[in-house]
């Protein structure tokens, strides 16, 4: 089990990818100068930004699976038909 949940994760994602943008932003205005190691630094805070926004996105999802899957366990299988039923009347 993680100590952070996909919430934190994809609030790391959020503030990652903001600031890479952020640095992207002021380097191709020339407020700040262009640099290896600052081209680096941004093009590696993106790289982050979409993998942890990625892994957030994906236990977000298990976790809500999960969580439909052990509902539905405890329903009685008569009426488990009706849940997933998508014909309306």
């Amino acid at each position: 089990m993680s100590r952070f949940s996909s919430k934190h994760y994809l609030i790391i994602a959020g503030v990652s990818l903001l600031i890479s943008w952020l640095f992207a932003l002021l380097m191709t205005v020339k407020l700040v100068p262009s640099s290896y190691w600052l081209n680096l630094i941004t093009f590696l805070l993106m790289l982050l930004g979409m993998f942890t926004g990625f892994w957030g996105m994906f236990n977000y999802v298990k976790a809500r699976r999960d969580k439909l899957i052990a509902a539905q366990r405890e329903i009685p299988e008569e009426y488990r038909a009706d849940l997933t039923d998508t014909k309306h009347n």
